[in-house]
């Protein structure tokens, strides 16, 4: 059964003599370790103060997250944006948050119910009084009807959309990090409704992400993360090569997931060429056909010259994938020999240490014994001399008694 709360700053709260940050809108018969869960989702940072004349380009953050609660693992859509100042004139934040159970999940991926499913954004504030409410219903919305438009209000090339959509599809363990400008922010759900939809419908639940990242939220794993420009996050992953910025030209690859995003661009059908996309039990009436390969000769160039497409030899999307996986098991490998030598070295270092450690101590040791063998020769030396002049002072002392003795008879 699906669960939702709304989470804000209000004088009062649903929960009796609760208020500040705190839950205003909970379902019925929600457990309460659950309710906390989800609060601690409820983390937002706010670029430009509110009010201000800024405050319009803090982000708005649309998250698809996995928890686990009870034994099992849920699926939780999330809005967290600006809420102006609350009504002690602090910050505040708005959150709703809605968990799914895994059999409420649809095809049409979590990003297209999150745009149907959650407050919209012409809420701002949350100004009705604490109240439960139930969520009714799950929709199926359809995908969208006009793909790859989402590159065209954010001024950036389908290639790009394809190359996130192929990062993603080609491994269940990759992180995607994107940058983008402030501006863009309320796009940005749109841009991720177009990468989904060139995702495999069995793709698209286990493709987490946030279009406002940030490493606070604990216990959450985010594969595509959207970071804005103007933040300390975005200072520390502008450094990583395979950081994608919307903004900036990057070379691009042809590749399958590419020409899909091309081909949807241009005539609005997908081409499903990923190996997984094969995988069927959807009902939104998408039309799927499967890419052509060239069966010899390299493949060619893709988009304008300012991308600078270089073709790869062919390969299988198979043989594709498990080149990844060697890549990780290569740098798992290269990350554990250079521990290895790490350890090697400060092992190496200890014991030169101790060696000279018990080196001093040695030279010490001698150098006490050597002394004390002097010191001894010296006493046994002095000691001969000494009893010799007790003697002949004594013979001297017999001497003067004998002649006071021989006096003494005289004079008598």
């Amino acid at each position: 059964m699906a669960h939702q709360i709304i989470y804000t700053s209000v004088p009062r709260g649903l929960a009796p003599g609760s208020k500040g940050y705190c839950t205003v809108v909970a379902s019925n018969g929600m457990a309460p370790a659950l309710q906390r869960q989800l609060e601690s989702l409820s983390q937002y940072t706010h670029i430009y103060p509110p009010n201000t004349a800024n405050d319009a380009l803090n982000p708005t953050n649309f998250q698809y997250a996995k928890v686990s609660f009870g034994g099992k693992q849920l699926c939780v859509l999330s809005r967290v944006s600006d809420a102006g100042l609350d009504y002690s004139r602090r910050s505040n934040l708005l959150a709703h948050h809605i968990a799914l159970d895994p059999d409420e999940r649809n095809v049409s991926g979590p990003a297209a119910l999150i745009d149907s499913l959650l407050l919209p954004p012409s809420i701002k504030r949350w100004e009705k009084p604490p109240q439960r409410e139930d969520i009714r219903s799950i929709p199926n919305p359809p995908c969208p009807t006009s793909p790859m438009a989402s590159h065209n209000s954010l001024g950036v090339k389908p290639e790009i959309v394809g190359e996130i959509a192929g990062r993603l599809a080609n491994s269940t363990q990759q992180i995607v990090t994107v940058l983008y400008r402030q501006d863009q922010h309320s796009q940005l759900l749109s841009l991720v409704k177009d990468i989904f939809w060139l995702l495999p419908p069995g793709a698209r639940w286990n493709t987490t992400f946030s279009t406002y990242y940030s490493a606070h939220v604990q216990n959450t794993d985010c594969r595509l993360r959207f970071i804005p420009h103007g933040t300390p996050n975005a200072e520390r992953v502008s450094l990583d090569p395979g950081t994608i910025d919307l903004n900036e030209n990057m070379t691009v690859l042809d590749s399958e997931m590419v020409r899909a995003a091309l081909e949807a661009a241009k005539t609005g059908n997908r081409t499903l060429a990923h190996p997984r996309a094969a995988e069927s039990g959807h009902s939104t009436g998408e039309g799927f056909t499967r890419a052509q390969s060239p069966v010899s000769g390299p493949r060619p160039p893709i988009g304008g010259p300012d991308l600078r497409l270089k073709p790869p030899p062919i390969s299988e999307s198979a043989t594709q994938a498990q080149s990844n996986q060697d890549g990780h098991k290569n740098r798992e490998t290269v990350e554990v020999g250079k521990f290895s030598e790490s350890q090697d070295r400060h092992s190496s270092g200890g014991r030169k240490k101790l060696v000279i450690a018990i080196s001093i101590l040695s030279l010490f040791f001698l150098l006490g014994i050597i002394a004390a063998v002097i010191l001894d020769g010296i006493e046994r030396k002095s000691a001969p001399s000494i009893a010799k002049d007790g003697g002949e002072a004594a013979e001297k002392d017999a001497e003067a008694n004998e002649d006071i003795a021989e006096r003494n008879t005289d004079t008598s």
